[in-house]
């Protein structure tokens, strides 16, 4: 009896092909990179608009307080250029009088 050497049909294992591992690695560290830089910035954002909104709060807040004085300062503005009120000033500030008017002190406490 004669055997007869049978081959079998092996898968023939091809070499790796380590180019192609370094490649995905490197994809790989890509992404990684892109998605903490992509972090980094939406933190960065909401932080700046944090601090945008804080900001605008204040000067909000400022505004408010200038509109308030500045209609204080137009009612004295209105108060002060009344005829009455120059008159008044004219008259203890300055001792001025009206024409014909005479002024009496009395010497009594």
């Amino acid at each position: 009896m004669e055997f007869e050497a049978v081959q079998r049909n092996k898968p023939k294992l091809k070499p790796r092909n380590r180019s192609g591992m370094w490649v995905r690695a490197f994809l790989a560290l890509v992404l990684v990179l892109l998605i903490a830089a992509g972090l980094g910035i939406i933190l960065n954002q909401r932080s700046e608009a944090e601090r945008v909104a804080a900001e605008r709060k204040e000067l909000e807040q400022q505004y408010d307080k200038l509109i308030a004085e500045s209609r204080c300062l137009d009612a004295q503005e209105i108060e002060l250029n009344s005829s009455e009120q120059i008159e008044e000033q004219a008259r203890r500030e300055l001792g001025m009088l009206k024409p014909g008017e005479k002024i009496f002190e009395s010497n009594n406490p």
